[in-house]
C-alpha cells in the first residue's frame, strides 16, 4: 500500500532523490527554503517518521545544506512541517551511537514488543526471524 501511495501521489515531483548512496528522499522542493519531503501511509509510527526525517536533515546539514522537512500523509490529507533544533541534532548523534552499539552486537537480550515486527533492526535482535 505504501509503495502504491508513493508512486501515485506527487507525480510532478522528481522522486527517490538518492544522496551519497546513503539515503533515498521521497522528493525535494527547491525554493527560498529547501523542503525535504517524506511520504507516509499513516501516522501510526509518527515519532519514528519524525526522527527519520530529522536524520535526513542532519545528514544534509553536515553537507552544508540547510533545509526543513515535511512529512506527507496523503491518505489523511495532512502534512507536518519538521524544523529540527540543535537539541534534535544532538539527540540524532546519540541515537546513531546507540544504533552502532546495537549493530556491533553489544546489546542486551531483546524484548519482544509489538513494534518489533515493523522495526528495521529486527534481524539484529531476532536473527531475521519475524516476531509473532
Amino acid at each position: 500500500m505504501g509503495k502504491l501511495i508513493h508512486e501515485s501521489r506527487y507525480r510532478r515531483m522528481k522522486k527517490d532523490v538518492v544522496i551519497d548512496n546513503v539515503m533515498s528522499i521521497d522528493f525535494v522542493k527547491k525554493g527560498d527554503i529547501i523542503e525535504v519531503h517524506d511520504i507516509k501511509k499513516s501516522r501510526k509510527m509518527e515519532e519514528a517518521h519524525r526522527w527519520q526525517l530529522i536524520y535526513y536533515l542532519y545528514y544534509l546539514y553536515q553537507k552544508g545544506v540547510k533545509a526543513i522537512g515535511v512529512l506527507n500523509y496523503p491518505l489523511l490529507n495532512k502534512k507536518e512541517i519538521v524544523k529540527p533544533t540543535d537539541d534534535d541534532f544532538k539527540n540524532i548523534e546519540q541515537i546513531m551511537k546507540d544504533i552502532f552499539t546495537i549493530v556491533s552486537g553489544k546489546m542486551s537480550p531483546p524484548i519482544k514488543r509489538r513494534l518489533c515486527r515493523r522495526c528495521s533492526y529486527v534481524e539484529f535482535c531476532f536473527g531475521g526471524v519475524e516476531t509473532p
